[in-house]
């Protein structure tokens, strides 16, 4: 299936998910690394009301300032980048097999549909970057003068690979396999929503009197209406699944 322009759906998803991975970690890379470093904190001050704030100014004090919050950018680039990339690849793919599988491609999903087709996506995509994540999760819960702390990408993906061979890589799979479920309900919620809003504006600008082709324009969703259902999708399935991401991190910081 190709759209009027001639590009072919998944090929556009997968490049909006790679430049929307790419622009979302330079925005909120140091939002990753406090929350890292909070998850893999074991101490019990660390779960109090401002451990945040405690592990800002012990970043910015004894690690090099502002600087410091930017440690671990390339892995986490890297690893955004080429998951919404592939995990969008994988999505669309697999939602044009369920249709095909319904025998006819303009059958709408059902909410189990979406629920499957993202959870098969998360699994291929786990397993292909989970090497990008522990050397991620690493760097972002040391310091850069901590003792044994990796230096870059590449030093520390070899340092993975001479002590500890290509099982290293793969610490903390499991967790992350479970953790599939955040992307299969966050997608879930999403497309529903969005099928909420829709449905929405088709109803008021029916009941409004526009002409058609004020009408077909009204039932477009925009940004603020992608940007409220995209989410609330994300804190209905963060709050969910929020604590396999400790796990996944302590897992991988071993």
């Amino acid at each position: 299936m190709t759209r009027k322009d001639g590009l072919s759906p998944s090929l556009v998803e997968t490049v909006a998910g790679f430049t929307a991975g790419i622009v979302s970690t330079l925005c909120l890379h140091p939002l990753d690394l406090i929350k890292t470093r909070l998850q893999v904190d074991r101490s019990p001050s660390s779960s109090r009301v401002g451990g945040s704030l405690r592990v800002i100014r012990q970043i910015f004090h004894n690690e090099g300032g502002l600087a410091a919050f930017y440690r671990g950018l390339t892995p986490n680039i890297i690893g955004n980048s080429s998951s919404w990339a592939l995990y969008f690849l994988c999505y669309s793919n697999i939602k044009d097999a369920i249709r095909d599988l319904r025998g006819h491609p303009d059958h709408h999903l059902t909410s189990s549909d979406y629920f499957i087709a993202s959870g098969s996506a998360g699994i291929l995509t786990s397993i292909l970057t989970n090497p990008i994540w522990v050397l991620k999760t690493r760097m972002l819960s040391t310091g850069s003068n901590t003792p044994g702390a990796y230096t870059s990408f590449t030093t520390g993906a070899a340092q993975i690979l001479r002590s500890e061979g290509i099982p290293g890589f793969y610490r903390g799979l499991l967790p992350s396999l479970f953790g599939v479920s955040h992307g299969a309900l966050q997608f879930m919620a999403y497309e529903k929503l969005k099928l909420q809003f829709q449905l929405f504006r088709r109803h008021h600008s029916a009941a409004a009197a526009v002409t058609p082709g004020e009408q077909k324009q009204s039932r477009q969703l925009g940004n603020l209406d992608f940007f409220i259902t995209s989410s609330i999708s994300k804190i209905f399935a963060g709050s969910i699944t929020y604590p396999y991401q400790v796990l996944r991190g302590a897992a991988a910081d071993v």
